[in-house]
């Protein structure tokens, strides 16, 4: 019985440990997500507030979050951006969490805030293409996701 008590403990503690490690690794893919976004703001070199808008309402309809939740999300991946050294550091979780659809769908999702303010500045493009090529999304792939965008708007 003690053996048992011991084994259903063990068991216990590993399971709350993996639920865990999956609600640490949902946090770090939100705030990459969410960091990759404020990269995307701001590779114009201008934030522009209808554009900060545009990634707070899809983090809010992506992650199922109350507008607040969506804003303090954006503000977390802001400092994230505002720290990080390189983009590698956001697509490597998001290139473990996410299949090939959910890489897509965070791609368009970036092309939504890219082309939120009318126009796609260069920079925005060429970080479009660093993140296709960081999430290992093809350039087909890229450009599809850029026309279904440009065609919603």
């Amino acid at each position: 019985p003690m053996f048992a008590s011991l084994a259903n403990f063990l068991e216990r503690s590993l399971n709350d440990k993996s639920a865990a490690t999956a609600r640490d690794q949902d946090d770090d893919t939100r705030l990459a997500v969410a960091a990759l976004c404020v990269e995307m703001v701001r590779a114009d070199f201008e934030e522009q507030p209808q554009e900060l808008a545009r990634a707070s309402a899809l983090l809010a309809e992506r992650f199922g979050l109350e507008p607040a939740a969506a804003a303090a999300l954006l503000q977390a991946g802001r400092s994230q951006a505002d720290q990080a050294a390189s983009l590698y550091r956001f697509t490597r979780p998001l290139n473990q969490a996410l299949d090939v659809p959910g890489k897509i769908a965070l791609i368009e999702m970036l092309w939504q805030v890219a082309l939120e303010d009318g126009k796609l500045d260069k920079y925005e493009d060429a970080l479009m293409h660093k993140l296709a090529d960081l999430l290992y999304v093809s350039l087909a792939d890229l450009m599809l996701a850029k026309q279904r965008v440009l065609s919603e708007k």
